[in-house]
């Protein structure tokens, strides 16, 4: 199995993981064909190549155009082709996304998670007392629900609210 290329940038990696490694090699290619009409030519049948590699895209709107834009991200903006619609530069996936962060400690109730937790925390925060008791009453219904969802009995009232 061939690597793909670690020069490229991150959104043409996506493509080449995408198309494969010899769609990526065909497309190459095509910079060494001189005549333009045979360039686009064989440009054209990459395309339809792509578009049997995954049928399931068949369906979606425009995406002729797609396959075009990223054949033409993929050759490179330098080599010169006559594709049937207007050709865009790509602008998606320009660097990788930045890692999630993930909590590193575990919510105190399993079973509230810290959804609960950020209501109550936004609760407190309430200064008028009718919204606070409202807003309370409504975190007891959630975290009822959630404990019926959890523990699959019954939860009194009174065992929520301790």
């Amino acid at each position: 199995m061939q690597e793909i290329p670690t020069q490229l940038p991150f959104h043409l990696q996506l493509l080449v993981r995408e198309y494969g490694q010899s769609t990526y090699s065909l497309i190459q290619g095509l910079a060494q064909i001189e005549d333009v009409a045979e360039r686009t030519r064989r440009a054209a049948g990459i395309v339809q190549m792509m578009l049997r590699l995954r049928p399931t895209l068949r369906d979606q709107p425009d995406i002729q155009t797609r396959l075009w834009n990223h054949l033409h991200a993929l050759a490179g903006t330098e080599v010169a082709l006559d594709a049937p619609m207007a050709l865009t530069a790509p602008r998606l996936h320009m660097e990788k996304p930045r890692r999630v962060e993930y909590p590193r400690q575990a919510p105190k109730l399993k079973a509230y998670g810290r959804g609960v937790e950020a209501l109550v925390a936004k609760a407190l925060t309430i200064e008028d007392a009718t919204e606070r008791e409202q807003a309370a009453v409504q975190i007891g219904r959630t975290m009822k629900f959630l404990y019926r969802q959890h523990s699959k009995e019954n939860a009194k009232d009174v065992t929520i609210i301790r």
